[in-house]
């Protein structure tokens, strides 16, 4: 264990680096990423990625220029939200002289915090970009074996999100929703990543601080926190278990691939975080013999259940 020095030199956090590893097995990546475990870094499994020699800000731009974005600004509690297009962000980012069309309204907006575009879920409009990367061996991902009707009923136009942000630009703290387990894993550039456990939540009053640039006299508790720290580079796959916050901040121009799953760990808390009150009626809907185990492809792919899982349909 470590102390930390964040940005206000006032404050002296208790902190831990985040853990390190290239080999893993599928056990012992379970203890990481299960309730109750620690995030850890996984390097070196992303070497064969395409995405890690050809994403770049000219790949998107030039291949996917027209798509459209909605850009964030602002405080937490108080962010707005713009509409724009790939051109004119990556514009925005790459731009030495920081005459862009965005950098102009910003300085009308009198905001001194980078645009970030966290929104962006490309994989439903472009289904090749799936083919540039792949799920490490030792990653028990359920998605693959649910029925298009359930996942789509919970994460729209299919799960997983492409982060573009420019220098400076912050992911605000925050969990992700309903028990996930999270990943990001490092294209381009360099993220400082300040995580919080769920036992800390109070510490960190629940989202409602700055962990960098914390009022004290406001948020005295957060001197309780430990701070777990890393830096990603590319080639970095973070891993967090459910409920853990997480505060990011691109150090440089970035891009990052982030994605949420299931499996046996975490599956229960998901399903009744989903279904609410609706868990009995959907649970009724279950057929009534056990389903049958999912076939492995030669080529390693999970062959889609036999019979579908049925969501409730009205809820969102």
């Amino acid at each position: 264990m470590n102390n930390l020095i964040l940005q206000n030199e006032k404050t002296v956090f208790s902190t831990e680096r985040v853990e390190t590893r290239t080999l893993v097995t599928s056990r012992e990546f379970e203890s990481y990423t299960r309730p109750g475990g620690k995030p850890v870094v996984i390097r070196g499994w992303m070497d064969n990625w395409r995405a890690l020699s050809i994403w770049n800000f000219q790949f998107f731009k030039t291949r996917y220029g027209d798509d459209q974005l909605k850009i964030e600004y602002g405080v937490k509690k108080h962010k707005s939200v713009l509409a724009t297009n790939m051109t004119d962000y990556l514009d925005y980012i790459t731009s030495f002289e920081k005459n862009s069309t965005l950098h102009r309204l910003q300085q009308q907006l009198g905001t001194t915090a980078p645009f970030y575009c966290t929104s962006y879920k490309p994989f439903a409009d472009h289904p090749e970009l799936w083919s540039d990367f792949h799920i490490p061996p030792f990653v028990a991902d359920w998605w693959p074996l649910l029925d298009d009707s359930f996942t789509k009923n919970h994460f729209p136009f299919n799960q997983g999100w492409v982060l573009i942000s420019g220098e400076g630009a912050v992911s605000s703290i925050h969990v992700d929703s309903h028990h996930t387990i999270t990943w990001l894993a490092q294209i381009q550039g360099k993220k400082a990543c300040y995580l919080f456990a769920p036992e800390d939540s109070e510490a960190v009053y629940d989202g409602d601080v700055d962990p960098i640039h914390p009022d004290i006299e406001k948020h005295p508790r957060i001197l309780e926190a430990k701070c777990h720290f890393c830096i990603l580079h590319p080639g970095d796959m973070l891993f967090l278990p459910p409920d853990w916050w997480h505060h990011v901040v691109s150090l440089v121009n970035s891009i990052t691939i982030s994605c949420n799953f299931v499996n046996h760990t975490n599956f229960g808390l998901y399903i009744r975080a989903a279904y609410g009150s609706q868990l009995p009626d959907y649970l009724a809907m279950l057929p009534s013999k056990p389903l049958a185990k999912p076939e492995i492809t030669a080529s390693g792919e999970v062959e889609p259940l036999s019979t579908p899982m049925r969501p409730i349909q009205d809820h969102t």
